[in-house]
């Protein structure tokens, strides 16, 4: 992709326990040439419904405050236009025994159903409903996520890592 290069990324042990045995996973992370990384996952629904849930429910517990939220347009190639929820975030970490920084995180995330493409979750919620009521079907869902932290500006007198 450009001059980026990627390589996949394991799901956590902790996501293998919570989310159901058959949820399905493809993730993979992307390196850029200004030591840029990007993670890219997507998150596919087996038969129960508690394999997709809305990010704002697990970042907190991850240690993230969310500072803002707004549903935001990508164009894809092929010229269709679809809507993405961007979660700005911030959590401090240390970097040392006597040294805490403040990450930033710009969060990306939308739904991809039978269909349909939305940013917000209760839109799926209800679209999943009324598929089962109206139409007896139950849809996989999957959830796709673009994440990316953005580094700290580094001073001249200290080249440190900003990784955390």
């Amino acid at each position: 992709m450009g001059p980026y290069y990627s390589t996949l990324q394991d799901v956590s042990e902790a996501e293998k326990q919570i989310l159901p045995a058959d949820t399905e996973f493809a993730r993979r992370v992307y390196f850029g040439p200004a030591s840029d990384q990007i993670l890219c996952s997507i998150v596919l629904a087996g038969g129960e419904k508690r394999s997709i849930h809305r990010p704002e429910v697990c970042l907190p517990g991850q240690g993230w405050t969310i500072n803002s939220s707004t549903v935001i347009p990508i164009t894809l190639a092929n010229g269709t236009e679809i809507e993405a929820m961007k979660l700005t975030l911030e959590r401090e970490v240390s970097i040392s025994e006597t040294e805490r920084i403040k990450l930033k995180n710009i969060f990306l995330y939308w739904f991809v159903g039978k269909n349909v493409t939305t940013a917000r979750h209760e839109k799926r919620v209800w679209l999943t409903s009324w598929d089962r009521v109206v139409h007896s079907l139950n849809h996989r869902w999957a959830y796709v996520i673009v994440s990316s932290t953005v580094p700290p500006a580094r001073s001249e007198e200290r080249n440190a890592p900003w990784s955390g």
